[in-house]
């Protein structure tokens, strides 16, 4: 699965988190060690689904000046982008995103890689909605109209900001995301899919 990680605080170089810490989230996307306890039912779940590298695509999006929002995204993997060392370095902010994709089966594609941002708020998630393509048609359409138009990629991750945004995640996060995932959960049962839905999301404006 994909991996990420999230800041709130004073501001700081986005470098100070995601390049130069000791097992980074840029050395994790190529060299992932699990550190899950053997005693945790739960984390052995997610550790059956763990990947060793991050390799398709990343991104990352911060507060930017003025309440407004920045956003960089690629499809090639974290490891190997000198730009993201770059712009990492030079970029400060005191909220920050940053993920690293895992996608096998997917589709590879800059729409497709987190963090996704619209109208002030950004979103990233590790995890997968199970047999998303036997579902995705009816989620995507209980999207508000006026922001399905903003849906770019075929992620379910992006359907799932969309279906958030479309219960009010301006408005009461809590109860937006609780709804989201009620929907998806619904929509698992009426299709008779036994896998569950994983998910870690961070939501932020």
């Amino acid at each position: 699965m994909c991996r990420w990680l999230a800041y709130l605080g004073s501001s700081i170089e986005i470098a100070d988190i995601l390049v130069r810490p000791n097992h980074s989230l840029i050395d994790q996307s190529l060299h992932a060690r699990e550190l899950y306890l053997p005693s945790d039912p739960l984390a052995s779940q997610f550790a059956r689904h763990a990947f060793p590298t991050n390799g398709d695509g990343f991104g990352m999006a911060w507060a930017g000046r003025n309440g407004t929002l920045g956003q960089y995204r690629q499809t090639g993997p974290a490891w190997d982008s000198q730009n993201l060392r770059h712009l990492a370095a030079q970029i400060e902010s005191g909220c920050i995103l940053a993920h690293v994709r895992a996608a096998p089966g997917g589709t590879i594609a800059e729409q497709n890689c987190h963090p996704f941002v619209h109208n002030g708020w950004m979103f990233q998630h590790n995890g997968t909605v199970p047999d998303f393509a036997n579902i995705k048609r009816e989620l995507t359409f209980d999207v508000d109209p006026a922001l399905y138009p903003s849906i770019l990629g075929n992620a379910d991750t992006e359907v799932c900001f969309y279906l958030a945004l479309t219960y009010g995640l301006e408005q009461d996060p809590i109860a937006a995301l609780s709804r989201m995932v009620a929907r998806v959960e619904r929509a698992r049962v009426e299709h008779s899919i036994s896998a569950p839905f994983r998910a870690t999301i961070c939501a932020s404006n």
